[in-house]
């Protein structure tokens, strides 16, 4: 019985594991996008999800960023994924 017990366990936390990384693995992509604000160019790094995760694209980084009063961005450039 220990060995059953053994090998349950150990196929439990591989499940886990499996689950975990499908929920957090991203992909990170450069794109040049155009701002819809300011119709500047911006160099962007672009985080996106996994198959399994119904989550939008979300931006990492901006070239935009570095003015202060772009920091709150909604995003907009984004397509709706």
């Amino acid at each position: 019985m220990e060995t059953t017990e053994a090998w349950l366990l150990i196929v439990a936390v591989l499940v886990v594991f499996l689950a975990l990384y499908l929920v957090v693995r991203n992909e990170i992509v450069r794109r040049r996008l155009i701002c819809p604000r300011t119709g500047a160019t911006a160099d962007v790094e672009l985080v996106r999800r996994s198959e399994g995760v119904n989550k939008p694209v979300r931006i990492r980084s901006c070239s935009l960023f570095a003015d202060p009063k772009r920091v709150e961005c909604d995003q907009d450039c984004l397509p709706i994924a």
